[in-house]
């Protein structure tokens, strides 16, 4: 090898120190048909090709990279094409152009890869591939120090390969990446929570059960809301408008109705809506206890009425309140 970034240095060093971390790495591609997440540069052919910027739209063939797990899934790691960092290629124009090393200095146009929250690392092989050479991708490879051509790393490469290794060394706690406190796929977290804040909600109920807000988990997991919220009006939601924004098992204003495990509106039975104790025993009291009630239906149609607010004509009304006062309280279920 010819040439590495001083940086490795530090990056060994740095990795010495650190026990528990979570791993990325730099996947690359030369295709016409495909494009990981970001651009590098283009290519007129597979070998013995012009070059162009990646933002030029004359050649088919896009050099383009990811940072992925070492399972193979994206991170998320910011890659962009700042310049910012070494050139790892020169360009003699935008377009249908001839390459040179980055040490060469005849060009003008600059062909890079950056990141701002991992380190990249170039390097220029002329006896081996990247891969043996202990690379994580190949970016190309190119027939000499300048006024070059360039091809890809398989068809009909040339002896001279540009490697790179991405690092992004970083802890993980449950799914949270120390880096900024937020759910990372990289840690495990589940796609959907990617960048978010354990605890992040989402109107929409197509990732979860289809009927109950989603959340990403204090472990970056998305699942439904631990509170069962229900929800109505989000993608993939089917839960009744009533219940919008209640939980399962809540009882509505009404004091009639109730949301089910479906997040569907139900008439409440056996009192288990009603907020005043006297009124919850006489309800249970004479769903329970038939043969023994101390209540009658009249009694009960008493109740009920002056709980709702209306009114009841009934001379005993009053004797039903004590009544209901007086059952006792270990007739309520737990």
């Amino acid at each position: 090898m010819e040439f590495k970034n001083w940086f490795i240095v530090s990056l060994v060093f740095s990795f010495l120190l650190v026990s528990t971390l979570a791993f990325s790495e730099l996947n690359c591609i030369v295709s016409d048909t495909q494009s990981l997440g970001t651009g590098v540069y283009k290519m007129s052919s597979l070998s013995n090709a012009h070059a162009e910027l990646y933002i030029e739209s004359n050649y088919l063939y896009n050099v383009s990279c990811e940072d992925v797990t070492s399972g193979g899934v994206p991170t998320g790691v910011n890659l962009n094409n700042d310049c910012d960092d070494i050139h790892f290629f020169n360009l003699s124009s935008a377009t249908n152009a001839h390459v040179e090393r980055s040490d060469q200095g005849n060009y003008l146009e600059g062909v890079c890869l950056s990141s701002d929250d991992a380190t990249i690392i170039y390097g220029y092989e002329t006896t081996q591939n990247c891969s043996d050479a202990g690379y994580q991708a190949c970016l190309g490879t190119f027939s000499s120090d300048t006024n070059a051509h360039v091809a890809d790393c398989v068809t009909a490469p040339y002896s001279n390969y540009i490697c790179a290794n991405l690092t992004y060394d970083f802890n993980c706690d449950d799914g949270v990446s120390d880096t900024d406190n937020m759910c990372s796929i990289a840690c495990g977290a589940d796609n959907q929570c990617d960048g978010r804040v354990p605890g992040f909600k989402t109107d929409s109920c197509s990732e979860g059960m289809d009927y109950f807000i989603d959340v990403c988990s204090s472990t970056c997991k998305f699942v439904d809301d631990p509170a069962k919220v229900c929800n109505s009006t989000g993608t993939g939601c089917n839960g009744n408008t009533a219940c919008d924004g209640y939980s399962a098992g809540q009882c509505l204003p009404s004091g009639t109705e109730y949301c089910d495990n479906s997040c569907i509106n139900k008439t409440v039975v056996g009192g288990m809506c009603i907020n005043n104790k006297a009124m919850r025993k006489a309800l249970v009291h004479y769903t329970v206890d038939p043969y023994n009630r101390k209540l009658d239906t009249a009694a009960m149609k008493c109740l009920i009425n002056m709980y709702l607010g209306a009114s009841c004509s009934d001379p005993r009304s009053q004797e039903y309140i004590e009544v209901a006062n007086a059952l006792p309280d270990s007739i309520l279920p737990n």
